[in-house]
């Protein structure tokens, strides 16, 4: 079985609040699954936002000309 996080172990690792967390889950921006009432991460998926959040971020920063040199 996949390892799987709840959205206040998410928020510990990435070092936001649980609230930003669950309003991300919500939105579908961070796949994730609710069993009863609490959110659900799976590992994998997480590993997969936190990749792409970094390629996204180096993409801005060389788009933007501010950090031209």
């Amino acid at each position: 079985m996949d390892d799987l996080f709840t959205a206040e172990q998410v928020a510990a690792l990435l070092q936001l609040s649980p609230k930003t967390i669950k309003d991300w889950l919500r939105a579908g921006k961070l796949p994730g699954y609710k069993m009863g009432r609490v959110w659900r991460v799976r590992q994998e998926d997480l590993e997969v936002f936190i990749q792409g959040a970094r390629t996204r971020r180096g993409s801005e920063a060389q788009a933007d000309p501010r950090h031209a040199r």
